[in-house]
């Protein structure tokens, strides 16, 4: 077990946009940004002490089930420096936030060296002042080659928001939310001296609370948040050199919670001879090392 404690942690953020009227035209349109996105161009100094308390048994390699578990607590106060384009008038928030981040995994050996993975994460950015948010840069973001396969990262969420099928490219705030919970089930099997397959199931949502592009759909609710996960699954092939792994990962929806509701779970609708329906469902995952 280690206990880390960090009373002193410092954070600046600053824009590199030299060009000033490019800057100008940016920073001036932050007053009518309800999303807080803009913000990011402002030089961002944060104090953020934490605490990090972690069990790790996956070292020991006599155990036939091994544990991790991370808990980290920190408290941000935070504050944007004025620049000369901003109206005079134009109140900047300093955000005061908690922000919790747990993650606990457990590894069951089955036989030979089958390996039976599970990985469950929560986390949440908590505002400490009345109408806070929480910066664009501590939000969380699901989907890619670590968190809910079958989704390309940044296309999930918040909450069952619905996809902007019409913009191809990603505005940087769309997707983020103060509030994560994913969790992934994965059976590692080697069918050699270093390959391995794997089977995999991934679910997962981000959710938004706070802040002004805050919405109902968005929202984190007890009653159906069970409903806004988005859920995949797939296979693998890995490559175990001991010292490091490569990945490949092919995964494919089975839950969209973005879709209307009763049209959300889309397993009964597979068509995998439809180069449609392959182009628009099937996510190739590249990396290295293990997801989790």
């Amino acid at each position: 077990m280690v206990h880390e404690i960090n009373p002193r942690c410092l954070g600046l953020q600053y824009s590199t946009i030299n060009k000033q009227s490019v800057r100008q035209q940016l920073i001036s349109k932050i007053p009518s940004d309800s999303t807080g996105a803009s913000l990011s161009l402002l030089t961002f100094i944060e104090y953020r002490p934490n605490y990090t308390f972690t069990l790790d048994q996956r070292l020991e390699p006599a155990r036939r089930l091994s544990k991790y578990f991370r808990q980290r607590f920190a408290v941000q106060a935070s504050g944007y420096t004025r620049e000369k384009y901003l109206p005079k008038d134009y109140d900047l928030a300093s955000p005061f936030n908690l922000l919790i981040e747990s993650d606990y995994r457990q590894y069951q050996k089955t036989h030979g060296r089958n390996v039976l993975a599970f990985r469950f994460a929560v986390g949440a950015g908590i505002p400490l002042r009345p109408n806070g948010t929480i910066a664009l840069l501590d939000r969380f973001v699901i989907g890619g080659a670590s968190s809910v396969r079958a989704f390309a990262p940044r296309t999930v969420g918040p909450g069952s928001e619905a996809r902007d099928t019409d913009n191809t490219g990603l505005t940087v705030n769309n997707y983020t939310g103060n509030m994560l919970m994913e969790s992934s089930l994965e059976y590692r099997m080697p069918i050699g001296k270093y390959p391995e397959l794997a089977f995999f199931i991934d679910a997962g949502n981000v959710w938004l609370t706070s802040g002004a592009d805050a919405t109902d759909a968005s929202n984190f609710l007890l009653s159906r948040f069970y409903r806004e996960l988005a859920v995949g699954t797939g296979m693998g092939l890995r490559v175990n050199l001991g010292f490091f792994v490569l990945r490949l990962d092919l995964a494919f929806p089975l839950a969209k919670p973005y879709l209307p509701v009763g049209q959300r779970w889309v397993a009964n609708d597979l068509h995998f001879g439809s180069g449609v329906w392959r182009g628009q469902n099937l996510n190739w995952n590249f990396s290295f090392g293990y997801p989790f």
